[in-house]
């Protein structure tokens, strides 16, 4: 019997394989699982020319979030233009309505204009900041306005996620009804630091968190058919399902076989797809979300580490917990004290 080139296997066999309505948002999903906190840091006021350096996120976080390894820090450009760069990247262009990240917590410059590089800590208030703190430096030339944003994200610890992004993360916001909401969300939080308001700090962590959010969405919009990543996971038809499929059923006995018939691909054609898309397996990601759930489970809950073990897709506890130490590097239970503590 002749063979059926697996190129030819990819067409679907069944038309409903895009994203839609049916499973599990995928998006939504992480985000119930990894906890997002966060806050506005500062705002800037600079006039060209004007130029600043900021340390490696590691350096600042148990300062603005005890207890935290690392932060997401974000810049709004709420008005004018700057360029921005990390180590080993291409300098990029930022105008009004632009959103800049920096995932992996590199130190990273800014500036308009040439002007002798400073640190942007020289320029802070002393501490303790009462109100969102305005940081005013350069020249009297164009004027740019920054709103400075950070993020405790335990998101960064899915390597699935955080291994699909750049050092340098820029979002360019669109011009329709999410752009309008966009602003309105970013001047309402400068508004509600400055005020102080009871509930202030509450109402700013859901904003900033809110933000997050659309910045992701906006992120998956901008993708082209060629990019790779797990943002782009989720615009691909076929990846999309593999994933909805994981998310919400993860404990199934899932084999490659098993979800390339349910996904609509021959087995070869989603592992090649798979390791295109995220850089791994079909099995490594599940195992990674997996574990990702027990630790959540661990985090927040008193059920025994045996029935974790069986909630997540694992047939007994020594090998979960085999499993567990193996990518977090100390056990269930020690993992549940050093949350605990």
């Amino acid at each position: 019997m002749t063979q059926t080139p697996d190129l030819l296997m990819e067409t679907p066999f069944f038309d409903d394989a895009a994203p839609g309505p049916s499973g599990i948002d995928v998006l939504s999903d992480i985000l119930r699982v990894f906890h997002v906190t966060g806050a506005a840091l500062l705002r800037g006021e600079f006039g060209a020319p004007w130029a600043w350096h900021a340390p490696p996120s590691s350096e600042i976080a148990n300062l603005l979030h005890p207890g935290a390894a690392q932060l997401l820090i974000f810049h709004i450009v709420a008005e004018g233009s700057c360029w921005v760069e990390v180590d080993g990247e291409e300098r990029c262009m930022l105008r009004s309505g632009d959103i800049v990240g920096f995932p992996h917590g590199h130190g990273h410059r800014m500036g308009s204009g040439k002007a002798e590089l400073i640190p942007i800590a020289s320029l802070f208030p002393a501490l303790p900041w009462m109100d969102l703190p305005v940081v005013a430096h350069g020249g009297t030339g164009e004027r740019t306005h920054i709103v400075c944003v950070y993020l405790r994200c335990d998101l960064l610890s899915f390597e699935p996620f955080l291994a699909s992004l750049p050092n340098l993360f820029i979002v360019r916001r669109d011009q329709g009804p999410s752009g309008q909401w966009f602003d309105a969300n970013m001047r309402y939080l400068v508004a509600e630091a400055v005020r102080a308001r009871p509930g202030t700090s509450c109402m700013m962590a859901r904003l900033t968190e809110l933000l997050f959010i659309e910045m992701l969405r906006l992120q998956m919009a901008q993708l082209r058919e060629e990019d790779v990543g797990w943002l782009a996971a989720l615009n691909d038809r076929y990846t999309y399902r593999a994933l909805n499929l994981f998310h919400s059923r993860p404990a199934d006995r899932w084999t490659v076989e098993t979800l390339a018939r349910e996904v609509g691909l021959s087995r070869s054609a989603l592992v090649r797809r798979f390791d295109r898309m995220l850089n791994m397996s079909p099995i490594r990601y599940l195992t990674t979300w997996r574990l990702h759930l027990a630790a959540q489970a661990l985090r927040e809950g008193g059920n025994p580490i045996a029935a974790i073990a069986d909630e997540v897709g694992y047939e007994s506890e020594e090998g979960f917990s085999r499993a567990f130490k193996r990518y977090f590097g100390i056990s269930p239970a020690a993992w549940r004290q050093s949350q605990s503590s």
